[in-house]
């Protein structure tokens, strides 16, 4: 059986609480497959936060 990839809001919440400084980058690096959608839904951040760690994480994978 496949572990479920996707993560929940208390998934966050624990990243978040463990690195307060990081955890926008230990999130998209843990879980590059969350989505800007759910992140906005919990407002967790703004969302140029979100795209600058997004797209630092992609450009990251590409090199």
């Amino acid at each position: 059986m496949m572990e479920d990839k996707r993560i929940s809001e208390e998934n966050i919440n624990e990243i978040f609480k463990k690195n307060k400084s990081s955890g926008v980058r230990t999130l998209i690096a843990r879980h590059p497959t969350t989505s800007i959608e759910l992140l906005q839904k919990l407002k967790i951040m703004k969302n140029s936060e979100f795209r600058n760690a997004a797209n630092e994480n992609m450009s990251n994978r590409e090199g």
